[in-house]
């Protein structure tokens, strides 16, 4: 077997529109760069039943992606005797994303798959113009559904072109020079791991019931985080802290089964103390919480001390 390079691919994070993009708000989608996969084969890099888990999860998606009713939804034909070949040798996607987290982990595999496996003839570093942006977005977004039901293809092209997507109020997606934690904002963002898996499809069908029942509203909900992901953009602090607060008090007191009990108290802690704010982080139910802080020192003390890691960014 001859040994080959695969490239790696970063994970990814909703850092704002989560749930709004549902319902037409604008989001922004941002490569995480702590965390990141790519094919290998099995030569003691990974534990045993590791790899053979993703190698047969991998040939069940070769068996989607090849059958008539997937493939004659696709722009492009993928290679499936080369993609075979490779499985039969082992192939698998040896990845530290975490799963179940909203962090991108089938996002990451979807990029690779389509890198490595299709005839599609892009560059992950060209610019790409609308009308190639509209033909990976569906693309992707067939691909992905494999793993979630659905897919907006968002994730997974963030993931392949390691660069941040902002989905505009005229839907359109351009991607603007995010530099997530530089000297644009003094609020520096950080994750917290509530330490559970949640499914997104089950909470997305329960946030659609409430939003149908009126539980939720979602003109309020949109108009928060379109204004918190523009102050973001425009590097405007006082218009950003504004929103992100109104935003986060909206989630907690509206959102309740998406925020995990565990993490509640230092949720209204934050608000009250102003040391932090936290919002969702794609679907929320568990995974990360995401969290905006001046003071990230504070944030360091006082969550580990509560169980909780911090990731950095």
């Amino acid at each position: 077997m001859d040994e080959k390079e695969f490239d790696s691919f970063y994970g990814k994070i909703l850092l704002f529109g989560e749930y709004s993009i549902i319902l037409g708000g604008q989001a922004v989608v941002v490569p995480l760069r702590k965390f990141s996969g790519s094919f290998d084969f099995p030569l003691r890099k990974a534990p045993v039943a590791y790899s053979e888990r993703s190698n047969a999860s991998l040939k069940r998606f070769l068996e989607y992606l090849g059958s008539a009713r997937v493939a004659s939804q696709l722009p492009f034909s993928v290679d499936k005797d080369r993609f075979r070949a490779d499985l039969e040798n082992g192939l698998f996607f040896h990845s530290n994303i975490p799963q179940g987290y909203g962090a991108g982990s089938s996002g990451a595999l979807v990029a690779s798959v389509f890198h490595h496996y299709y005839n599609h003839g892009f560059s992950r570093e060209q610019l790409f113009s609308d009308s190639e942006v509209s033909a990976l977005i569906r693309q992707l977004s067939v691909m992905e559904s494999f793993f979630h039901g659905t897919s907006s293809g968002l994730d997974p092209l963030c993931c392949y072109t390691s660069r941040s997507l902002h989905v505009g109020a005229d839907k359109k997606v351009s991607f603007p020079d995010i530099t997530i934690n530089d000297d644009t904002l003094r609020s520096k963002v950080f994750l917290i791991d509530t330490a559970i898996k949640r499914t997104t499809l089950s909470l997305v069908q329960r946030f659609s019931k409430d939003f149908e029942k009126g539980n939720v509203n979602a003109q309020i909900l949109e108009g928060l985080s379109n204004e918190a992901l523009l102050a973001y953009l425009d590097g405007d602090e006082k218009m950003f802290d504004n929103f992100l607060s109104q935003l986060s008090f909206f989630q907690l007191e509206n959102m309740k089964p998406m925020i995990p009990e565990i993490i509640r108290n230092l949720w209204y802690d934050g608000l009250y103390n102003r040391s932090w704010t936290l919002k969702l982080c794609g679907s929320g139910g568990g995974g990360f919480i995401m969290g905006f802080s001046t003071t990230i020192e504070k944030v360091t003390d006082v969550f580990p001390r509560s169980g909780f890691e911090v990731v950095t960014l």
